[in-house]
């Protein structure tokens, strides 16, 4: 019975040496955007702090970086709303620390409102 071919298959043990996948083009940082404000992995931390900048009209150009060790986020501003920018970022990275450390509820003490609000 003939069997399908397993061309881009990186559990293949017939892989041809040195045709790996292509590495995905750098993304161009504009030149405006000049000071790194924050590198990160947490995702959810870099759009907040992306909503964050927009309410405060301050720019803000988002670098997304694949790899092999995780997604990183990078945020660029202009060097001129660092001193405005800088604490949002502070801040936020603050409270999801916070958040994080508190520990988490356990499902047997967890409160049921749907079922004890309506047993009369």
């Amino acid at each position: 019975m003939a069997e399908p071919l397993d061309y881009r298959n990186p559990r293949n043990t017939n892989n041809a040496p040195g045709f790996g996948v292509p590495a995905q083009p750098v993304t161009v940082i504009p030149l405006e955007f000049e000071l790194l404000l924050t590198r990160t992995q947490d995702l959810a931390a870099a759009r907040a702090i992306e909503v964050e900048l927009a309410r405060k009209k301050i720019d803000v150009f988002r670098h997304d970086r694949g790899g092999d060790k995780g997604q990183d986020v990078e945020l660029y501003i202009r060097a001129a709303d660092r001193d405005r920018a800088a604490p949002v970022a502070r801040q936020i990275f603050f409270r999801r620390k916070r958040i994080k450390s508190f520990p988490p509820i356990a499902k047997d003490n967890a409160i049921d409102l749907g079922r004890r609000m309506f047993d009369w």
